[in-house]
């Protein structure tokens, strides 16, 4: 039977979000989820394994189900029965690396036959290629130990930066190489990152870019937080990731020429009285896949310190749903008890 479990510190509450979003075999994106995904799997398995918390795993069940969702084609859908994608498969590898299984052989070839040519990846076999699905085909690879020096995609991805000093793009990256977008500017430069070809990068363009992004207005909820691009005001937890994770690859310096202090109040900022992480500022639910990418934010920094510390909500006890459950029948209970003794009185 669960017992009363006393949260006192935003790590604890962290931990005990991630793991109720476990449905037995993987991970669904909120707590009582009845429908596990890899994605989700990969990102409470990230979380949980740079805490060593893992024991509480069911690893051959979570493997089985991670193994239910690989297709004929040895690809992996996101769930049992989806279209093989070059991100499931990338987590499923991840995954497998992870428990010491062997990934099959069937399932990188798979993953080499997305790549068009010389260029980048598109998210399935015979589709264009683009940013974000070339960064995951890299990754997937690279567990694989596979060679990547002799690979030309460093050429296509460098060419997908803006280098129209007039645009207000420039130094970003996209995928036409004009419109860009923080995403595509995240895929690119963990890319060039794994290939080792990021110092051929416009360095100083993209910082500027990046940094134009945030919000620095001190009178908004959202101080801190970056946007999709400069010109936008789409402030969230996605897009201030993906900024900070480049600027971080492309050295810590750089860091230093953003205000690194309001990016990471706000980010604590977002952590919601379950444990889990909201998108912006605005009230919102927590999800699996943002408390994902908070954590990640402040593991990439080593800020993960900062969630030492005690909840900024009021603590106590967190009952479990069946105590909750017959908290409510006693009070139905009650009141049908009250009515029928007024009435009889």
């Amino acid at each position: 039977m669960p017992s009363l479990q006393a949260i006192t510190q935003r790590k604890d509450a962290l931990i005990g979000y991630v793991k109720s979003c476990d449905t037995g075999a993987g991970f669904a994106l909120t707590p009582g989820g009845s429908e596990p995904k890899v994605e989700h799997t990969f990102q409470a398995l990230y979380i949980l394994e740079v805490f060593n918390e893992l024991g509480d795993i069911d690893e051959e069940s979570l493997i089985e189900f991670v193994n239910n969702c690989k297709n004929v084609d040895y690809g992996f859908g996101n769930t049992e029965g989806a279209d093989s994608d070059i991100y499931s498969t990338y987590y499923a590898c991840w995954i497998f690396d992870l428990f010491n299984v062997e990934m099959y052989n069937y399932t990188y070839e798979w993953v080499i036959a997305c790549q068009n040519g010389s260029a980048g990846f598109g998210e399935k076999i015979n589709e264009s290629e683009y940013l974000y699905p070339t960064y995951y085909g890299l990754e997937a690879l690279t567990i694989n130990g596979t060679d990547l020096s002799d690979n030309d995609v460093s050429v296509w991805l460098l060419e997908r930066q803006n280098t129209n000093p007039s645009s207000d793009d420039y130094g970003g990256f996209a995928t036409d190489g004009n419109s860009s977008n923080m995403w595509s500017t995240w895929a690119a430069i963990g890319s060039l990152s794994r290939l080792d070809n990021i110092s051929q990068v416009l360095t100083e363009p993209l910082v500027s870019w990046i940094n134009s992004s945030q919000n620095l207005n001190v009178y908004e909820d959202d101080y801190g937080a970056f946007s999709r691009k400069p010109i936008e005001s789409d402030y969230c937890l996605h897009y201030t990731y993906t900024a900070i994770y480049s600027l971080r690859k492309l050295g810590t310096t750089y860091l230093s020429r953003i205000n690194l202090g309001a990016a990471l109040d706000w980010l604590l900022n977002l952590q919601n009285d379950d444990g889990g992480f909201r998108t912006k500022s605005a009230d919102s639910d927590s999800s699996l896949s943002l408390t994902y990418y908070a954590f990640s934010i402040l593991n990439l920094l080593g800020e993960r310190g900062r969630l030492d510390t005690d909840v900024p909500w009021e603590y106590g006890f967190e009952l479990p749903l069946w105590l909750w459950f017959l908290i409510g029948v006693a009070i139905v209970l009650t009141a049908i008890l009250l009515i029928k003794k007024y009435y009889i009185d």
